[in-house]
Order: C-alpha cells, then structure tokens, then sequence
C-alpha cells in the first residue's frame, strides 16, 4: 500500500511552510494533488515534485527580493 501524506506531513518533511506547497499547486508548478474528504492527500511522488520545484531557481532567475532591516 502506498505512503500518504497531508499537506501538513509534506511542509514538516520538506521543512517549508505549508503556503510554499499551496503556492507551487496555485502556480501550476506541481499538479493538483486528489482530495480526499476535502484535505489535499500527497503520494511520495507529489513530495517528490515538490521537493525538486523548491530546489529550482526562482521564475525570473533571481531569488525574491528581501525587505531591508534598518
């Protein structure tokens, strides 16, 4: 039987925060994962995807940009 996770599981595996993952699926980076009893369910293939579209560079080639502390 195959592995699988909630959104929550994913974001603690990966060390992310769960709006990065939502943010991904919104984008269309990642596909819509099934739903079951209206919570996304994620198969070790779906954290994989993941995982890779967290570690490729950021859509326009640069990371985004941080506020300045003063």
């Amino acid at each position: 039987m195959k592995q699988l996770y909630t959104i929550s599981d994913v974001a603690k595996r990966l060390d992310v925060p769960q709006h990065r993952i939502v943010y991904l699926i919104q984008r269309g980076r990642v596909p819509e994962p099934f739903r079951l009893s209206g919570r996304r369910i994620f198969t070790q293939r779906d954290v994989d995807r993941i995982a890779n579209q967290l570690n490729e560079p950021h859509e326009a080639g640069r990371p985004p940009r941080r506020k300045e502390t003063k």
